[in-house]
């Protein structure tokens, strides 16, 4: 009995310091991915809280109780105690296993997580709203920080939330920024055709960059650290007729942004990190990149634009939430998207 008593309380001690990783485990990853709390500070809690936990079991087994006095035993006396070891593997498989599964960012798991965190922000009271937006924020920033790409049914839905409530709140519209943002970076399209053409210039506040295409100009004394800053557009081919192709001009001058002869390149790529304000402007098969993306509440026509590691300075108004909610439809080249802003 004193041998078994022996075997029993080893079994026990490493069944004690696998449940107080295991606690620990599972105390940080409820703070963290479900509650969203620091990581740092939720590392630091469970640095403390475990050995603290062990030092008061600790305390119990051998300061109050006393620590039992074991005869030592024979070799030949030591029972074969497979239940406890093959627990005790069990239990140290799985916690890496665990580990792996929601810890590593990359795991499908993580993500699931992450993405549920999200679509759980888009309910809850009036009064709470403030706090949301910035749990968004912090979701957002972590999955871009660990580079996780979150489903985009989830960002159209959460973000359409978010601008309906920015009529009670203003800072949900902050959140909706960010989130366009986020989908903008976690965008991949394939290549659009072949380029027939390709030229870099430097950001100009006259609409002509040729002859026949017109690009939204830039305004220097609004923005004017853009003074400078290349612009690179390709025309990717194959030529298309007019009223399949590109198109970039002006509302109040229709016809100025084609080829002279009806036609043009199917698509057009901005590469820019200037400022591209899109007010008054006509746009289809345009694929800016890069650009900080700005809207005032102007008459505008967007149809087919793809937005790839932009940013945007919307107006929160009427017209700006109808802008954004463009942003966050599907993107798919050839899949043509009208928006028109009167």
């Amino acid at each position: 009995m004193q041998t078994s008593l022996l075997i029993e309380t080893r079994a026990k001690r490493w069944q004690l310091y696998s449940a107080l990783v295991l606690f620990g485990f599972v105390y940080g990853l409820v703070n963290n991915i479900l509650l969203g709390r620091p990581e740092r500070r939720v590392s630091y809690e469970v640095i403390l809280v475990i050995p603290l936990c062990r030092s008061l079991v600790f305390f119990y087994r051998f300061l109050l109780r006393g620590r039992p006095q074991i005869a030592p035993a024979a070799p030949s006396e030591l029972p074969d105690d497979r239940l406890n070891a093959r627990l005790l593997y069990a239990v140290g498989l799985v916690i890496p296993v665990l580990a792996l599964a929601f810890w590593i960012p990359s795991s499908p798991v993580y993500a699931s997580l992450l993405d549920k965190r999200l679509r759980d922000l888009s309910s809850g009271t009036i009064s709470d709203l403030p706090d949301r937006a910035e749990k968004v924020k912090r979701i957002l920033v972590t999955a871009t920080n660990k580079k996780i790409s979150l489903k985009p049914q989830t960002l159209q839905t959460v973000g359409e939330y978010f601008v309906k409530a920015s009529e009670v709140d203003p800072a949900a519209w902050s959140a909706a920024l960010t989130i366009a943002a986020y989908k903008s970076q976690n965008i991949s399209l394939p290549p659009a055709g072949p380029v027939m053409s390709r030229r870099q210039m430097p950001a100009s506040h006259i609409y002509y960059v040729e002859p026949w295409l017109m690009l939204p100009p830039a305004n220097f004394n609004e923005f004017p650290a853009d003074r400078g800053i290349p612009v690179t557009y390709e025309l990717l081919g194959p030529e298309v007729p007019a009223e399949s192709g590109a198109i970039a001009q002006l509302i109040s001058a229709p016809g100025l942004g084609l080829l002279k002869d009806g036609r043009g390149p199917q698509y057009v790529y901005i590469e820019t990190s200037a400022h591209m304000v899109l007010d008054e402007w006509d746009l289809k098969n345009i694929i800016f990149v890069g650009a900080h993306i700005v809207y005032r509440g102007g008459p505008s026509i967007l149809e087919n634009i793809s937005y790839i590691n932009c940013d945007f300075d919307i107006v929160p108004n009427d017209k700006g939430k109808q802008f954004v909610s463009s942003i966050f439809g599907p993107v798919t080249l050839g899949t043509s998207q009208k928006d028109v802003i009167p």
